[in-house]
């Protein structure tokens, strides 16, 4: 199981370029498809907390 944290800092790295998904998932030996789906669990938090900013103002 990995945390949050860790999962944030993993897809951060994949987002400012630092590493491609492909390589990420390789040095962490997981599969591309976990990178990519924590990536999407992301973008989903991000909207979700914009948009409970933007009804509240």
């Amino acid at each position: 199981m990995f945390t949050s944290e860790f999962k944030t800092e993993i897809v951060e790295q994949c987002w400012c370029g630092d590493c491609s998904v492909n390589q990420m998932a390789g040095n962490l030996d997981l599969t591309e498809i976990t990178v990519r789906n924590w990536g999407a669990q992301a973008e989903i938090d991000a909207r979700q907390r914009n948009e409970l900013t933007s009804s509240r103002a």
